[in-house]
């Protein structure tokens, strides 16, 4: 329900010409008062803004100017006939309260959607009861006990093997296939079963025996048999108990596919959903301080990793030891000593 009382609605006349400079010198563009001001003991205060003019709304000075002109006659003593009548009130306050509306009416819409899922999945359950019922009286008897068989005397007497037709599948046959796209996934149950309807004219319609459903830890496949076949998937769908899920078709309206979350797909399922949520509630902050005025600052970006600088010029050399240098620097080592020695004996047969 919308609160009226805290749009701070003042309502005042002005009769003179003189109040009604007072007002038009306190506007801004916008119709805002920039001052207080006291029109016939009725307190206008700063920040009102000037919405309605006797019954008409008002969105400039232009228009209100031109509606005072056409609707009323200054005479001569500065009076005006017929009185202006002029209402003031907090736009802010006006804008919270629709803001306020918008909520309550989305907040009914999803209540109204969740209430029109959970009928449809009681009818569906309702319905899913009725058909398990009629195939358990169809089914009969579902004792252990192996029937009697009659064998037919011709295939017991001629026991010869028979030689199979002739001819060479044709591997050259190109099979073609259609994508279903008519199904709709609801969202998981408090047992953490979540539903799959395809209601595919084509798949509705088709025999039992022609529909193949697999599932596996991750995702799920249908097929039908039928020319073209029908293929829906691989399809994710979480993390999902193979064994436990299941599948059921009424025929003429639907398939069903109920697949059973495992611990880890409900866990998945709870983060994505709180994380849906945060996003969410961030987002509506941004868009709150936004029409607030305020400038919303982006996180930092983290920064590059910088590579080290490189030293200035060619890298040192480093002296290469190969084997022929070896031997060189060896024999230039020897022919020194044995000069040495040489020099050594001449100077002592000289003494």
């Amino acid at each position: 329900m919308l609160d009226a009382s805290s749009f701070g609605v003042v309502c005042v006349k002005v009769r003179t010409a003189n109040d009604l400079k007072l007002i038009m010198d306190a506007l801004t563009p916008e119709l805002t008062l920039t001052q207080d001001l006291i029109i016939n003991d009725k307190v206008l205060e700063e920040g009102k803004q000037l919405g309605l003019l006797g019954k008409e709304m008002v969105d400039s000075r232009m228009q209100l100017e031109q509606l005072i002109s056409e609707a009323h006659n200054l005479d001569e003593q500065g009076r005006y006939d017929p009185v202006i009548d002029m209402s003031f009130l907090n736009m802010s306050s006006m804008k919270d309260s629709c803001s306020q509306i918008q909520k309550q009416m989305q907040k009914q819409e999803e209540d109204k959607r969740k209430q029109e899922q959970a009928q449809l999945q009681a009818e569906l359950d309702e319905e899913d009861m009725r058909e398990d019922k009629q195939l358990l009286e169809e089914a009969g008897d579902l004792s252990y006990k192996i029937p009697k068989r009659e064998w037919d005397s011709q295939f017991v007497q001629d026991s010869s093997p028979q030689k199979v037709a002739s001819g060479r599948p044709n591997l050259e046959a190109k099979t073609t296939e259609k994508r279903i796209t008519r199904y709709m996934t609801a969202e998981p149950d408090d047992k953490g079963v979540v539903k799959v309807y395809i209601d595919d004219p084509d798949v509705a319609n088709a025999s039992k025996d022609n529909i193949s459903v697999t599932f596996s830890m991750s995702t799920y496949t249908v097929r039908v048999a039928s020319s073209p076949s029908l293929v829906l998937g691989p399809i994710e769908c979480g993390v999902i108990d193979p064994e436990e899920s299941s599948w059921r078709l009424s025929q003429g309206k639907r398939l069903t596919l109920s697949l059973v979350l495992s611990e880890a797909g409900k866990n998945n399922f709870q983060q994505k959903k709180r994380w849906e949520e945060f996003e969410a509630k961030v987002k509506a902050q941004k868009e709150k301080k936004k029409e607030e005025g305020d400038d919303v600052a982006e996180p930092p970006a983290r920064p590059a990793p910088v590579a080290p600088a490189a030293p200035e010029g060619p890298p040192p050399m480093m002296p290469i030891d190969t084997p022929g240098a070896s031997y060189r620097n060896l024999g230039l080592a020897g022919l020194v000593a044995l000069l040495a020695v040489l020099i050594g004996l001449w100077l002592s047969s000289r003494q």
